[in-house]
């Protein structure tokens, strides 16, 4: 028998304006699934943006996707230099044509999921509560699913971090500014929630309408995959993003695969 989440619906329905799920008109198999598990949550399907309809050269062309800019980035962080994903452009651009209708209908806080998303089993209504209340006024962006990646700090990192890089900062390394370096692990700030570190995942976050407009300055044209910018205006101190303690959402990957690799439902390995 499937856990009642109508308490926790009831709270989100109250603190956003609005609430929507990102998914493809084709993905109709993710719709049936994510009904069930939502009924209660009083949200609107937002159509993202369907890769396999498009090229990145036709992006290019129309102005939504900066070649050049993706691979010079991934230079500046010593990535492999090449494309972005064309599935991943085309999910960036879902979620900024959303911070699009977020600014054009005056919303202020807006709670956004994805398609694929499940509900951890342990979260409480307190927690939850607690977090939404413990956001200070000007928050930018809202955590409320994430993965694990930089969950925690290991020792070596934080020996780095104490005595290494303040030195190699003075000698005039600049990469190696310990503010960034802190802030790519989780802080904490309050009973319930953390100050973002450097997380990966867009499955479930809330936005505000600040947060909204910085992240579609920075993606016009897209240049990351949506994920990544976001944590890099985290890292960089540009967004003020927080995340909860207790994940509400997390991703349901044992029945529904990524499809950002391939655009196909392939199974993906746990």
């Amino acid at each position: 028998m499937n856990k009642d989440y109508s308490e926790l619906f009831k709270i989100l329905n109250e603190f956003f304006d609005k609430i929507y799920v990102v998914t493809l008109k084709r993905s109709q198999d993710r719709q049936e699934y994510f009904k069930k598990i939502l009924t209660g949550l009083e949200y609107e399907i937002h159509w993202g943006f369907d890769g396999t309809q498009t090229t990145l050269e036709e992006l290019v062309d129309k102005g939504l996707y900066n070649s050049h800019l993706a691979k010079h980035l991934k230079i500046l962080y010593k990535t492999p230099v090449k494309d972005v994903v064309l599935n991943s452009v085309a999910c960036t651009i879902s979620h900024t044509n959303l911070y699009k209708k977020i600014l054009d209908e005056s919303y202020h806080r807006v709670l956004i999921l994805e398609d694929d998303i499940m509900l951890e089993k342990q979260i409480s209504p307190t927690s939850l509560i607690g977090g939404l209340n413990e956001l200070p006024e000007n928050w930018d962006l809202l955590y409320l699913g994430y993965l694990d990646n930089n969950s925690s700090k290991p020792l070596s990192v934080k020996i780095k971090q104490k005595l290494l890089h303040p030195l190699l900062l003075k000698l005039g390394f600049i990469r190696y500014d310990p503010e960034i370096t802190k802030r790519r692990y989780p802080r904490d700030y309050s009973e319930n929630l953390d100050l973002s570190g450097y997380h990966m995942g867009t499955h479930a976050y809330g936005i505000t309408s600040s947060g909204a407009l910085k992240l579609l300055r920075y993606q016009t044209p897209v240049s990351r995959e949506i994920d990544v910018a976001i944590t890099d205006l985290c890292l960089y101190g540009f967004l003020d993003a927080y995340s909860l303690k207790n994940r509400l959402f997390s991703q349901n990957r044992k029945e529904l695969a990524s499809t950002i690799e391939t655009g196909e439902f392939k199974p993906h390995p746990i």
